[in-house]
Formats: C-alpha cells, structure tokens, sequence
C-alpha cells in the first residue's frame, strides 16, 4: 500500500471543514518511508493462496503478502512530487465517497482529522495525525479499525516520516 505525503497534506481542504489551515510544508519532492502493520480478524477474511499461485508472485511481493497475511509490519518508501498549488485542493482520484471528514485540530503546523466512512458495508473509523516538524520534514500516523458486512473486524496502524529532497521533482516521483 502506497501512502505518500502529498495524499496526507492535500486531502484535506477540498473536503474538511474551513477551518483547515495548510501544513508548513516546502513544494517539490518528497520521500515518504511508511511502515503499516495490519491487525485483527481482518488476515483471515483475504482469499487463501495455494502455494503454486504463490509461486508465481515475484519473491519481493510474496514477502510482503506473507509479511500481511502474519500482521508483521511491512514497510515501504516513495518519493512524490508536490507542487505550491497542490496543498489547496483535493487530488484528482482521491476517493472520497461515502466518507464523513472532520477536523478535530488545524494549524500551520499540526493536522488532526477523524473520518468515519461506509463503503459497501465496510465500515471504518480512522484518525490521521500529520505533524509538521519544520518546513522539510514531517511525521504521520494513521491509526484505523473497521467491521465488514459479516461481522468480522480488523486494525490497521500507519506511521510515516517524510522529508523534503528539494524543488525539482525527478522522474521517478509521482505527480500529486
């Protein structure tokens, strides 16, 4: 799962409440390293592989399926590409639907939003948490529980740091 920092600086003002205040955060590129771990009855509700579909899978994302399917930690970095005009709009594709945003507290230099969403009977609550530490430098956290249709629930705890490489995004950032 990619989670990069521009979804987590620009979510917010389209959607949320007009309180919202931008983050003091420098345009250009960005490296997130983001480590999520997964927790609960939500492992035993993914379809089981047989071991010759696993075999088929490059050795780098069974690891990372097998590292889930535990509830061990699994983490991942990628660098984004976030311009000035970005952090005042929602993306494009962010899917937003069905989702209840609010601010719980909003300054230049930290954000704190609880949603609440319901898609298609799974019903999730989650609080993001986005600090900035300085205009380069931030940390995140995404800490979110959820019930599906059948009754069966499951955790899910994101934590990221990302920090500011400088104002010229490179090829292999993603635009934001």
């Amino acid at each position: 799962m990619k989670i990069s920092l521009a979804v987590l600086l620009l979510a917010a003002p389209a959607v949320w409440a007009a309180d919202f205040v931008p983050l003091d955060a420098k345009p250009g590129q960005w490296e997130a390293t983001v480590t999520m771990q997964m927790g609960g009855a939500q492992r035993p509700q993914m379809p089981q592989l047989t071991p010759e579909q696993m075999a088929k899978i490059p050795p780098a994302q069974r690891a990372q399926i097998e590292a889930m399917m535990a509830g061990k930690p699994m983490t991942n970095t990628s660098k984004s590409c976030v311009e000035k005009q970005d952090m005042t709009h929602l993306p494009t594709g962010m899917d937003q639907q069905n989702c209840t945003n609010t601010i719980v507290a909003s300054t230049s230099s930290k954000l704190v939003m609880k949603q609440v969403c319901d898609r298609n009977g799974l019903k999730t609550n989650a609080t993001v948490t986005v600090e900035a530490i300085n205009s380069e430098s931030m940390k995140f956290s995404i800490v979110a529980d959820g019930v599906g249709p059948e009754g069966r629930g499951g955790a899910a705890n994101i934590q990221g740091t990302s920090k500011w490489i400088g104002p010229v995004c490179t090829e292999g950032a993603n635009k934001k």
